[in-house]
């Protein structure tokens, strides 16, 4: 081969080599277009239930409150929500959440919403490379009208009885009224009464009246808090009043 040649071949040969090193070679890694598993959105709970966790009012304000559990992929991003309000509407995106973005990853209160409509939720997930997955199955649920904090009349404040009576004044808009008493120190239910007539009001309960309170009786020296849920005369509907605080002496 003649030398001007064997020059042209050694410099293609080097060059190659270097374009190698400097990474021009065709080795990247393939994009990401696998999404992650849906989510699983937790339905409601029963309002006689000890467990709350679920798709369901809360206390402090009329609002519907979402729960579904976490993904177990390593590249997890968030969270989208969507919602309509059957039968008309279709679901659209309510709200994103990115995970470490809030208090809980898994929770949404949804402060859009209306006392006597009907909402509808799903929820996906998404990764770092922005894939989504197909929806999670749907919930629904409708806010009733809570009981007014005036309604809830005793207990309150420092008390004697270990064993108090529970009265609250109630309307026959809803099928049952449940009692709830929660021990603050503990951060746990300790009861919850047996389902109560509404159009029986006022209500006058004993605590524990029918002996499946996780304490028989109330702790001297301890804080706890009551209210009381109603349940709507449609599937998955209710309210949760506001907490009333009292101290056991």
């Amino acid at each position: 081969m003649p030398r001007k040649y064997q020059h042209i071949l050694l410099g293609f040969l080097l060059t190659a080599y270097l374009l190698g090193l400097a990474g021009c070679s065709d080795k990247s890694t393939p994009a990401d277009t696998t999404p992650p598993d849906p989510p699983v959105l937790l339905p409601s709970p029963a309002d006689s239930s000890w467990d709350e966790t679920g798709t369901d009012a809360i206390p402090d304000e009329n609002y519907i409150q979402l729960v579904w559990l976490m993904g177990t992929e390593d590249d997890l991003s968030g969270y989208k929500i969507y919602r309509s309000s059957p039968p008309l509407e279709m679901l659209t995106l309510l709200a994103t959440k990115t995970l470490g973005s809030g208090v809980c990853d898994t929770v949404y209160d949804d402060q859009s919403v209306e006392i006597g409509v009907r909402y509808l939720y799903t929820v996906t997930a998404f990764d770092q490379a922005g894939n989504e997955s197909e929806w999670s199955g749907e919930v629904d649920y409708m806010l009733i009208p809570k009981l007014s904090d005036e309604s809830l009349t005793s207990p309150r404040g420092e008390i004697g009885e270990r064993q108090p009576t529970f009265i609250w004044i109630s309307t026959g808009e809803s099928m049952a009224n449940y009692l709830r008493v929660y021990d603050v120190l503990d951060e746990r239910t300790v009861w919850v009464s047996p389902g109560q007539n509404p159009f029986s009001s006022p209500h006058s309960v004993f605590y524990n009246e029918d002996g499946t309170a996780a304490d028989t009786l109330l702790t001297p020296g301890r804080q706890y808090w009551w209210r009381v849920d109603r349940q709507g005369s449609e599937l998955r509907s209710g309210s949760e009043s506001r907490w009333v605080s009292f101290t056991v002496k």
